[in-house]
């Protein structure tokens, strides 16, 4: 009986030290999935078996790199800090450099010595942080498109065979040029100079380069316009074309029907003074046929402004809106060169080219020399950095090069200057047609007129006089036009002499239109100077209002007289003096 009273205590016993030990399994199972738990949200390397949240970190790292580019606006001293890049209209971006090796090489000899005065892009790559700076990872000036080769190929290589070589994808190929390409990489930076170079030296390829980038020179937030509304009063009676003699030449020739390519930002197409003298242009921007001026950006506008100039200067001539550039007044090379060959198609016989490049390449040498044997006058700007190295195009052979004067024949003090420099115009103050922002509305945009300054407008009066000249003399050479633009111009030594022999001559467009071509001599190797042939007589053309003569009066040996011409004329002549410096735009 004894044991019979202690066995339902020791199955009590049993039972609560069961329960004890459930409680503490129980216990510590809980805090170890708690831990856990706790360690899968917080731990970063934790797997997801669905994979959904690898997916998801993976989306967010490829939202955080992103590529800027813009116009540099400020940099701490040292280099070390925050810099400012413009990269829209009023809108601008903070980069933050920590470490001066991932400066390209170039950007960091220019900026040693402080921010430049001049227009200075930059292309970064960053990892945004939080707060919206981005932290560079990459940066280095902006002058040329990454991932981009132009080439051209041997005649009969096919760009399969070079894409195959080299891993390349095919992307354009120039219209008339016949074997220039351009290809696309994954390669940058170092590894895409390398790979140019590796190009260069192929017997299949007759040169390779980058696609560099140019721009506007007044494409810059220190270098704006004044918005004067929609009246044309400023524009129609400006003293600048007094200042550049236009009113004699308009009393015979208004350019009928010369077609004048402006290769710019576009053109305002429903501005009310431009309505009815616009060709059908081309959106090579965009890759449509839209050429439309569009905005906001610091380059807004431009291609509008030098389209009335030259509208104003030859009334009757016809516009061509080559849209190369983008609303920043930015573009490349291979598409400025791709817009020189559409125009020449198109009919044009003079191409206004306000833009500049800083490097000296071959794709638009090429195309350049093609458009000028097909009888097309190309005027380019000299550029706005007050500086005597030479940019592009205004570098290569045959092209005219303009400087900007002030109202009283003064070089303007942004103007470039040297004896590559064939013409000055007026580029200061200078009203013209332009589209901008509504100020009653700022979601919709007005026609209207505004004033300027610049090479670009400077420029913009030579085309319009070469049109006169191509009216007057449909069958000259471009040689030819190029000389009585020249040799008209009056000198302006005398009013700069501090810049003797690098300002070319003050544009004359009513002596250049009253005069004849006169086309260079062909030069005698002999040691002994020949004798100067006796001008054969000539006729004096007789005056009148006859806009569509056709007739080239009997050209002489003999300069017209005028303006010393510069030693820029030799290299219009094709002389021997070639330039290969550089400026910054």
């Amino acid at each position: 009986m004894k044991n019979k009273a202690r066995w339902p205590l020791f199955i009590l016993r049993v039972r609560i030290t069961l329960l004890f030990l459930a409680l503490s399994v129980a216990f510590l199972m809980a805090v170890h999935f708690g831990m856990a738990g706790a360690a899968a949200v917080t731990d970063p390397q934790d797997v997801d078996p669905t994979g959904a949240r690898a997916e998801e970190s993976a989306g967010e790292a490829a939202i955080l790199d992103e590529t800027i580019r813009g116009l540099l606006l400020s940099i701490p001293q040292g280099l070390i800090g925050e810099w400012e890049v413009r990269t829209g209209h009023e809108q601008s971006e903070k980069l933050l450099v920590v470490d001066l090796s991932l400066l390209d090489g170039n950007l960091l000899q220019l900026l040693q010595g402080g921010l430049p005065a001049s227009n200075t892009w930059v292309y970064a790559k960053v990892q945004l942080q939080v707060g919206g700076i981005g932290l560079v990872t990459q940066i280095r000036l902006d002058n040329y498109e990454p991932g981009e080769v132009a080439a051209r190929l041997e005649t009969d290589v096919l760009s399969s065979t070079i894409a195959s070589r080299y891993n390349l994808t095919p992307k354009s190929t120039l219209l008339r040029s016949g074997n220039i390409h351009l290809f696309t990489t994954s390669e940058e930076d170092d590894s895409l100079k390398a790979l140019v170079q590796a190009m260069s030296e192929d017997d299949d390829i007759a040169w390779a380069e980058l696609n560099y980038r140019g721009e506007a020179p007044e494409a810059n937030p220190y270098r704006t316009w004044g918005w004067g509304g929609p009246e044309p009063t400023g524009y129609v009676n400006q003293m600048a074309f007094e200042q550049v003699n236009l009113p004699p030449a308009l009393e015979q020739y208004q350019g009928d029907n010369i077609v004048v390519a402006i290769l710019d930002t576009g053109v305002d197409l429903n501005h009310p003074a431009l309505v009815g003298r616009l060709e059908p242009g081309i959106d090579l921007v965009e890759d449509n046929d839209d050429p439309q001026d569009e905005g906001p950006g610091m380059g807004w506008g431009h291609g509008t402004h030098v389209a009335g100039i030259i509208a104003r200067m030859a009334p009757n001539s016809r516009l061509l809106p080559v849209r190369v550039l983008d609303h920043d007044g930015q573009g490349n090379v291979f598409t400025l060169a791709y817009g020189v060959e559409w125009a020449v198609d198109q009919g044009a016989k003079v191409i206004n080219l306000s833009l500049g490049i800083e490097e000296e390449n071959k794709t638009l040498a090429d195309v350049l020399a093609d458009a000028q044997k097909q009888g097309v006058v190309v005027v380019a700007a000299a550029g706005n950095d007050n500086s005597n190295e030479m940019q592009y195009p205004i570098g290569y052979e045959g092209v005219i090069g303009v400087t900007a004067v002030t109202a009283d024949n003064q070089k303007a003090g942004f103007g470039n200057y040297g004896p590559w420099v064939d013409l000055a115009a007026p580029g200061v103050g200078i009203t013209s047609t332009m589209i901008g922002p509504d100020p009653e509305d700022p979601n919709s945009v007005q026609s209207g007129y505004a004033s300027w300054r610049g090479t670009s407008m400077a420029t913009a009066f030579v085309s319009g006089a070469a049109a006169l000249v191509q009216q007057k003399y449909p069958l000259s050479s471009t040689v030819e036009i190029a000389s009585l633009l020249t040799n008209t111009a009056q000198n302006l030594d005398a009013a700069n002499p501090e810049f003797a022999g690098q300002l070319g001559g003050l544009l004359d467009t009513g002596a250049a239109v009253a005069n004849q071509p006169s086309p260079p001599a062909t030069p005698v190797a002999t040691a002994t100077p020949p004798q100067s042939p006796t001008p054969p007589p000539v006729e004096t053309p007789t005056p009148g209002a006859t806009p569509a003569e056709t007739q080239i009066p009997t050209p002489t040996p003999t300069l017209i007289p005028g303006a010393t011409p510069t030693p820029r004329l030799e290299r219009l002549m094709g002389g021997a003096t070639h330039f290969s410096s550089a400026s910054h735009l």
